[in-house]
């Protein structure tokens, strides 16, 4: 660490306390699903999205919960 971090730390909670002044807290958009949405995300490298839809929706028809 550099000597300037702990100035820059202190700067950063200053202005996340800001925006949550501002906006408040952000509403979570949580994954109730997070390993198939690191799949999917896996998946929708090389193709578009509606094969990548098809191709997830094949695997999960293959391995169930």
């Amino acid at each position: 660490m550099t000597d300037a971090a702990p100035a820059l730390s202190a700067r950063i909670a200053a202005v996340h306390r800001r925006l949550l002044q501002i906006y408040g807290e952000p509403a979570r958009r949580g994954c109730s699903d997070p390993v198939g949405a690191l799949i999917q995300t896996i998946l929708s490298q090389n193709t578009s999205d509606v094969n990548t839809a098809r191709a997830y929706a094949s695997l999960r028809a293959a391995f169930p919960h």
